[in-house]
């Protein structure tokens, strides 16, 4: 996840839309995980684009859904162990 967040981080952006009102692109979490093969490191998959009435909201349920991925790959890991 750390890859993912690192290469998240780098895709921020911010500058004016045709209204010339600040858009800003801004890297959350990771809240989405799937296991691939035969992809290029790095290669960007999917990528989503959400406008949101209520910001605060949207960061808390991304930031909620990471944190169990989080915790599930670590149990997950130590199973494996």
């Amino acid at each position: 996840m750390k890859k993912s967040t690192a290469l998240g981080e780098k895709e921020e952006d911010n500058f004016y839309n045709e209204d010339q009102k600040l858009v800003q692109w801004k890297f959350i979490n990771v809240a989405e995980l799937y296991k691939l093969s035969g992809l290029l490191d790095g290669a960007e998959l999917y990528s989503r684009i959400q406008e949101s009435d209520n910001a605060d909201l949207y960061i808390e349920l991304t930031n909620k859904k990471a944190a169990h991925i989080l915790q599930n790959s670590k149990h997950a890991f130590l199973e494996t162990i």
